[in-house]
């Protein structure tokens, strides 16, 4: 039996996520409403099966929640892998695949843990990136039955509580604690997370005792819940805050409050009730219309596009909600007619057909050759893309390198994030074509307490450093080369992997301008400054994103494909103060 209130707090969650994946700058956030979730679902799977019924059964338990979750999620995972096939650029698709996979196994949040974290600025190019809360749901499920079945819940219900509780305080000192050495997962994963569902469990066993609460506690934790979906005070990437007690504190009082109460009530209201049955389509759908919306566009979606998607999401969400998850409607009545074990292989079936080909277009790397044939460099696919794999890492093999010391060779340093990594590449490239041998270590971010950072500054002959990471201290300064930190080439490259014409791609210029000037230039204080930008200015200062030959400078508009280091290298090698350091360092 469903509660009224309670679908109606979904509601008012699934437009808090939305708001946020639409405007993060107007509703920075409005992430809490995951938050929201999961204390309703810790309240509900808690209520039913923990103090409801006194049997469960473990086959039975997934049996039901595979049938309710898995229509909506293979037609929209179905909807976004044609549509992906059409806009994705390759090393993009390759990714959704990922994705798909990880989705249909429940672990998307484990995957954006070990890849981009939540708060990376490419998710909001991911049409399934919000499929983690989904993920993390479903590994409550399973710990929670697997609980019930490992310790008998039905004989050892104190047991159970106890081990309940222990986790519940090792999630809270986790989480707080900013994961320990997991900090970029802390937001995303299962032990920083248990706390929130157990709020909604000690909501559930709270209800159970039938306690009476004050009428004016269901409008203040409302006000609470309301307000904290447009604060702004709390920092995301510290997510989930220590504040967050006080709203899911709230949220948890609002589900086991009387539903007579005026507040209840309002959460009942059929249009806001309706908008709550509907918040997993909805939910499930905003994200691909949003990432979509981004992918087909070079620069930010504005704010007017972004207010349209919004209703054009509760639109399509209530649309998909009628059409496969609303009782009565044909699609049920067919699939009803079926035995559970019969629809639970069904979607299981298709679950693997999906899985296998989008395990496919991973090993086929976005099927680059066949999508983008007249990309391809001599029939190879070009140096650098498919998210830089094997390219832009190649510093990776110099991270922390102590020098040779061969009389031959010039000893370089760098230090900095991927973008002056792909100014290690540019020496690689032209150390044969100056006929000199480069002796290379990168270090990612320089400690000065570190004493190996510190051996390898002091053995160096030329250091390039990024100007925001920090500064080197008793070095002297003629060794040093200060890199200004590289403006991403474009918002979104996506659109142009699809214009076929090279011309199209050669003339094709990124609005964003800088004043073109020299590579080098030495400030005031006498530091020579290196603008890695400039080979890619024209003569109106606008960013040039292809090579002569139409050959993509960039696979993502932020890092350097093989031909956008061919340029880079080239301007260096004829640069006069570059030739004039090598030639000094060498003599």
């Amino acid at each position: 039996m469903r509660i009224k209130h309670i679908d109606g707090l979904r509601a008012f969650s699934v437009i808090s996520v939305v708001l946020f994946h639409a405007l993060p700058d107007i509703f920075p956030n409005a992430y809490i409403g995951v938050d929201y979730f999961l204390v309703i679902s810790g309240y509900v799977i808690s209520k039913k099966y923990i103090f409801t019924e006194n049997d469960f059964n473990f086959i039975n338990f997934w049996k039901r929640r595979i049938i309710r979750l898995y229509p909506q999620l293979l037609i929209c995972i179905l909807i976004c892998t044609f549509f992906s096939l059409f806009i994705m650029s390759p090393n993009l698709l390759e990714n959704f695949f990922q994705s798909c996979v990880a989705t249909l196994l429940a672990a998307n949040n484990i995957l954006l843990a070990l890849t981009s974290g939540y708060w990376g600025t490419a998710n909001e190019l991911k049409p399934l990136y919000t499929t983690w809360s989904l993920a993390l749901e479903e590994q409550f499920y399973l710990l929670l039955s697997l609980f019930f079945v490992l310790f008998d819940f039905k004989k050892r219900k104190k047991l159970v509580f106890l081990f309940g509780f222990i986790l519940f305080i090792t999630s809270i000192f986790f989480c707080f604690n900013n994961g320990f050495f997991l900090h970029k997962s802390n937001y995303l994963l299962l032990p920083s997370r248990f706390w929130e569902f157990g709020l909604g469990i000690i909501g559930a066993w709270i209800s159970e005792k039938q306690y009476k609460l004050p009428n004016y506690v269901s409008p203040i934790s409302f006000g609470v819940i309301i307000f904290f979906i447009f604060e702004n005070f709390t920092i995301p990437q510290d997510a989930p805050s220590v504040l967050f007690f006080i709203p899911l504190t709230c949220i948890a009082l609002i589900c086991i409050d009387s539903p007579k109460n005026n507040t209840q009530k309002l959460l009942s209201f059929k249009p806001i009730l309706y908008l709550g049955l509907a918040s997993y389509s909805i939910y499930l759908y905003h994200q691909p219309l949003l990432a979509f919306a981004r992918l087909s566009s070079y620069e930010k979606l504005d704010q007017n596009s972004s207010i349209l998607i919004i209703f054009i999401s509760i639109l399509l969400g209530t649309i998909m909600y009628e059409l496969i998850e609303k009782k009565g409607n044909i699609f049920l009545k067919l699939f009803n007619k079926y035995s559970e074990n019969l629809r639970t292989i069904a979607l299981l079936f298709f679950s693997l057909i999906i899985g296998s080909i989008s395990f496919w277009g991973v090993l086929g790397k976005g099927w680059f050759e066949s999508r983008f044939p007249y990309l391809l460099i001599n029939g190879e696919i070009p140096l650098g893309f498919l998210g830089g794999k094997e390219y832009t890492d190649i510093a990776y093999k110099f991270l922390n390198k102590e020098f040779n010391f061969n009389d031959n060779e010039i000893r370089i340093l760098f230090i900095g994030d991927s973008k002056i990594r792909d100014l290690v590449n540019a020496f690689i490239l032209i150390e044969e074509e100056l006929n000199t041998k480069f002796d290379l270590s990168y270090i990612g971010s320089y400690d000065p307490q570190n004493n190996l950072h510190k051996k390898i500054a002091n053995n160096s002959q030329l250091v390039f450093t990024q100007m925001d990471h920090e500064k080197l201290t008793n070095q002297p300064a003629n060794k040093i080369i200060l890199v200004e930190t590289r403006k991403n080439f474009i918002h979104n490259i996506n659109p142009l992997f699809h214009k076929k014409d090279i011309n199209e791609r050669i003339n094709f210029r990124a609005k964003d301008s800088e004043i073109k000037k020299d590579l080098f230039k030495i400030t005031k204080n006498g530091q020579l400054v290196l603008s890695d930008i400039q080979p890619f200015l024209d003569e109106k200062g606008f960013k040039k994103i292809t090579d002569k030959n139409g050959n993509l400078v960039s696979f993502d508009g932020i890092h350097l494909s093989g031909a956008g280091v061919r340029i880079l290298g080239d301007s260096l090698k004829e640069n006069n103060f570059l030739l004039e350091k090598i030639r000094i360092l060498k003599n």
